[in-house]
């Protein structure tokens, strides 16, 4: 069985931001979805850490949404509770506590998007 386990390291909203640039600079008809996988709260050895971490990923997720971009994060934290309701909103991030869960957990999310 194989295990996850958060490391550090997690400039998320650095990710993010550079992920939707690449994104806005496709052709598109259609919502932009964008999936962020994560090991945990966003933090750095520098001072990217605690609540500006996670505020500067809320801002970058703001932004992304401003572009028409659907940000969804899939994290192996399980303190991600704690803080991801706030920054992506409560039905925006998954909890994948098991590897073998993804295809469900992503399943999920796409009938979540298709409902809406």
């Amino acid at each position: 069985m194989a295990v996850l386990k958060p490391e550090h390291h997690t400039r998320a909203g650095a990710a993010l931001r550079h992920a939707s640039t690449l994104l806005m600079r496709e052709a598109s008809e259609h919502r932009l979805l964008l999936l962020l996988l994560s090991d945990g709260k966003p933090n750095d050895i520098d001072d990217y850490e605690g609540r500006y971490g996670v505020e500067d990923l809320r801002q970058a997720v703001v932004e992304a949404k401003l572009q028409g971009i659907s940000p969804f994060c899939l994290t192996i934290d399980h303190q991600a509770a704690n803080y991801l309701p706030a920054v992506f909103g409560s039905k925006h991030y998954a909890l994948l506590p098991r590897p073998e869960l993804l295809p469900s957990v992503l399943l999920d999310w796409l009938r979540r998007l298709v409902a809406a």
